[in-house]
Parts: structure tokens; sequence; C-alpha cells
């Protein structure tokens, strides 16, 4: 079973809600009891994990809804209210996608609806295949009952978008094969997936932007970032970075000769993570890294206050 390990800012909780520190300076384990398998959502103020369950059981027959889906979560918006146990999420469904900013609000379940958290019996009038929330309450959601051609809505606020009022297609050739939405705090992100992979951004005035620079490079995976930043992993196993108020992607480049295999976005560091070894860069002295393997705590180090290039994390 996976171990969770957790450090850094815990102001919140959303770290390690019963160690009553507002800094965990280094690595260590967390949370053991509930077996967290995958932290599915995070912010600076709670954290949201997956664990593992038995089987359940209503009357004679077993609950496949609770077999290996149990969601926790912790932490607190308001900085200083340590020691609070995490609390079992009840939801009315499968959550696809979890959004939110500083606290998860909402979740995507598996028939496409979207559903209040906490869950109170309500959900979107309309399913959708996809959906991103911004820090604005603006909704952007792909339709999922197009029988061709995708289609991309915006709503400018999420009430609107929970009884389908006041929407505004946004139109494009290339979004008619739109697959995914990715969204930073107010840039909207979204993946076209048809012969050629391309990578859109769609602005508040509903225009939409091709990434050239990364067309052709095929896109393996898209991580939103903080400060409206976002990373891209592309199919060759190259990390690129969008910046803010950018479309033109810098190469993370790393002493590697590994592929990458995931990268993380904060406001002022990048950590991207080979095959082989851990790489940062930023502007905090205090930036602890740790990247667990099935065998053993792989590396841990500090950021470079200075330096623009991406340094080799200290093997431990």
């Amino acid at each position: 079973m996976p171990c969770l390990l957790a450090w850094g800012n815990n102001l919140a909780g959303n770290l390690d809600p019963a160690s009553g520190e507002p800094i965990i300076s280094s690595p260590r384990r967390v949370l053991e009891d509930l077996g967290i398998e995958e932290i599915v959502w995070s912010s600076w103020a709670s954290t949201i994990g997956r664990g593992m369950s038995l089987p359940g059981f209503s009357g004679c027959e077993i609950d496949l809804w609770s077999v290996g889906d149990e969601y926790y979560t912790w932490g607190s918006a308001i900085p200083g209210e340590l020691g609070q146990a995490p609390a079992k999420l009840s939801l009315a469904s499968r959550p696809v996608k979890i959004l939110g900013a500083d606290e998860a609000t909402v979740y995507l379940d598996q028939d496409g609806h979207v559903r209040k958290l906490p869950d109170d019996g309500a959900k979107s009038s309309t399913s959708w295949e996809d959906v991103v929330l911004l820090d604005s309450g603006a909704v952007y959601a792909i339709s999922a009952d197009t029988k061709s051609t995708a289609q991309v809505s915006h709503f400018k606020t999420f009430d609107d978008f929970m009884i389908y009022a006041d929407s505004t297609t946004i139109t494009h050739p290339l979004l008619n094969t739109v697959s995914s939405l990715h969204a930073t705090e107010s840039r909207v992100f979204a993946l076209s997936s048809g012969p050629l992979v391309h990578l859109l951004e769609i602005d508040s005035k509903g225009s939409v932007k091709l990434v050239e620079d990364l067309e052709g490079l095929g896109v393996e995976s898209i991580v939103p970032g903080s400060a409206n930043r976002i990373a891209v992993v592309t199919e060759a196993g190259d990390a690129y970075l969008i910046h803010n108020r950018s479309l033109e992607p810098e190469l993370l480049e790393v002493e590697d000769e590994s592929a990458v295999r995931f990268v993380g976005v904060g406001s002022k560091h990048e950590i991207v993570v080979t095959e082989d070894n851990v790489w940062v860069r930023g502007e905090s002295k205090s930036l602890i890294l740790c990247v667990l393997t099935p065998r053993q705590v792989l590396s841990a180090g500090y950021g470079n206050r200075s330096s623009r290039r991406l340094c080799k994390v200290t093997l431990l």
C-alpha cells in the first residue's frame, strides 16, 4: 500500500491535522490509519484523499460503490485550526473530478452531473463530459450529449451553470474534437484530440488561441499550477511551462536522458520528476522535496533561490 508523506506549510492542517505544527520541515508519514492511496485534490487550505475500503453490505447485496472508494478531507480555510480529525465525505455518486480554489466546493460525478460539497443531493440539470471552475465563479463545460462534435459552453456564474441558464457557446474548428478542459485561477485550456492533438487557450471574451509551439509534439499530460501557470508533458517525455500572460512554452531542460514522469508547478517554483531523478527550480530556500518509491524515499533536498536552472535534488 502506498505511504502518504507530507512536508511544508501546515498552517491550515492540510498536511497533518493532528501534529499542531505550522511547518513540517522534513517528510514524515501521516494518516497511516486511513489507508490513503491517492491525493485527488489539494490546496494550501485543505486536502482530499482516496482510501481503500472493504465491500459494504446492504441487506443481502454487496454495495459495490463502497468497494475501494472512500474519500476523506482534512484541513481548514482558517489558519491555525489544527488537530481536527479527517472527515469522511458522504458522496451521492463516485467523483471523477473535484473542483475548487482554497477549498473543494463541487465535484463532477461518474454520470456527468456536478454536485456540491458537502453533497446536499442537488445536481446540475444537465450532464457534462468535463467541467472547470475559475476563482471568479465562471464555469466552462464540454457537453456530453452532442452526437458528432463537442461543444464548449461558458457560464458567468455557478448558479447559472447548475440550471443551464445564460450560457455562451465557444466556437472554433479545433474545439469540435475537444476532449478535456484544464484551468488555473483565471485561465482555461482545452485539449483537442482529433487526428492531431492541439492545446488551446480560451480567454474571458470567448476567443480561442492555439499554443502553436506545442503543435506536433503530442500531449501526455497537462498540469495546472499556481499563479496562472500550467505545465505540459509531451509524448516524447519533455516538460514545458506556460507562464502567466504568455502562450510561449518554456522547455524545462534537465541534464537527464530519462523521460519526464510528471511535473509540479508552484507559484514561484517548478519540480520535474524523471525516471531517475528529481529536479527543482525556484525562489524558496526551504523548499523540501521528496518522492516515495515502493522501496525507499528516493530524494530530498532544497531549491536554489537565485538560479533559473533546474537543479538536481541531492539523493539521500
